[in-house]
């Protein structure tokens, strides 16, 4: 993980309901020492409970920037302006798969639909974790 060059991504971007953005932001940034870039929380969270999340959230890292969105088509350019000239990590469903391409992003599966994984947690799960982000940062430029 201590390679960097061009390829490698420098911010990572999670779309994900709330539980599990916030478990794999908090894997990342604090265990990885992976810099977050705005996190997508695609569950129906009822605006009472939203500030109390993004607290969660800031608790990790002070200047976390959240997004609750109910359509994902506005992620996209969101990423798009967010990652200007950075790579960018995008951890997502199966069905981001082809918005990360889109970004030229490296692209990790975390999130239900999972169409190649089973996603766990604990010690286990997060060696898991490391090893795919890792492989896909590794592919991603070019060094695998």
């Amino acid at each position: 993980m201590s390679v960097y060059n061009t390829g490698f991504p420098d911010r990572f971007y999670i779309i994900a309901d709330s539980t599990r953005a916030l478990s794999f932001f908090r894997f990342l940034y604090a265990d990885m020492g992976i810099t977050p870039g705005k996190q997508y929380i695609i569950d129906a969270v009822p605006e009472k409970h939203r500030e109390r999340i993004k607290a969660l959230f800031v608790q990790y890292y002070p200047s976390a920037a959240i997004a609750f969105v109910d359509e994902s088509f506005d992620i996209e350019a969101d990423i798009g302006q967010c990652a200007a000239n950075r790579r960018p990590l995008v951890l997502a469903s199966g069905c981001e798969q082809q918005l990360a391409s889109k970004l030229d992003a490296a692209f990790v599966e975390i999130a239900f639909p999972v169409s190649n994984r089973l996603v766990l947690a604990g010690y286990n799960g997060g060696l898991t974790l490391l090893e795919d982000v890792a492989s896909s940062i590794l592919d991603y430029a070019g060094l695998d």
